[in-house]
């Protein structure tokens, strides 16, 4: 028999403002989704593999293995993707340079 985890009476208005759904994890990756909707959708996949395995049922090696794979993936993507990060390097790059000039 699975119980659900019971939160206190008063959760403070700041984490609620932060990740309003506090509820099961279908919910919060579907409020997830709505930010970061590529990984939401992949991780859903995880839910999947990981809900096999919670209930007692078989998980393939090939699912398993898959399932760390979407997983490094996602890890990857969140936290280490840094393409944001290079086209604000570049522009600030260029803009110094661009200052720089007289002519």
């Amino acid at each position: 028999m699975h119980s659900r985890c019971r939160l206190p009476e008063k959760i403070p208005k700041v984490i609620l403002s932060v990740y309003p759904y506090m509820g099961d994890l279908h919910g919060r990756l579907e409020f997830w989704s709505k930010k970061q909707s590529e990984n939401a959708e992949l991780c859903f996949a995880l839910k999947e593999v990981g809900n096999l395995g919670s209930h007692g049922e078989d998980v393939s090696e090939k699912h398993y293995f898959g399932a760390l794979e979407i997983y490094a993936h996602v890890l990857v993507q969140l936290f280490e993707n840094d393409a944001e990060k290079m086209k604000e390097l570049a522009k600030k790059i260029h803009s110094e340079i661009k200052n720089k000039k007289t002519f």
